[in-house]
């Protein structure tokens, strides 16, 4: 985390020797290694699919700390919704 809070703090990701097109060849290899276990937390699949967005939307070569901005509610993660009480969140607050 040491390396990671000041890219999110500045908004740069500079991917280095691991970038996000490197986590994503990992996570399809996680994916693949629940599988053959029978495996049933779903984990593997959701950051599989969240790394997939970001590199998807063209940052394959940024750092793993890119995440951040595809969880946090705006353009970037998605159109956040209003829950019932009219806030804004990256997934209703009520399914949260």
């Amino acid at each position: 985390m040491s390396a990671h809070a000041p890219q999110v703090d500045a908004g740069r990701y500079p991917g280095g020797e691991f970038p996000l097109e490197v986590h994503r060849r990992m996570a399809d290899l996680l994916v693949h290694a629940d599988e053959l276990r029978r495996a049933t937390s779903g984990m593997p699949e959701v950051i599989r699919g969240l790394i997939g967005r970001v590199v998807d939307a063209g940052h394959g070569g940024d750092s793993y700390a890119r995440l951040v901005e595809f969880m946090r509610p705006g353009p970037a993660g998605g159109q956040p919704r209003p829950d019932r009480d009219g806030h804004r969140c990256a997934v209703p607050c009520d399914e949260a």
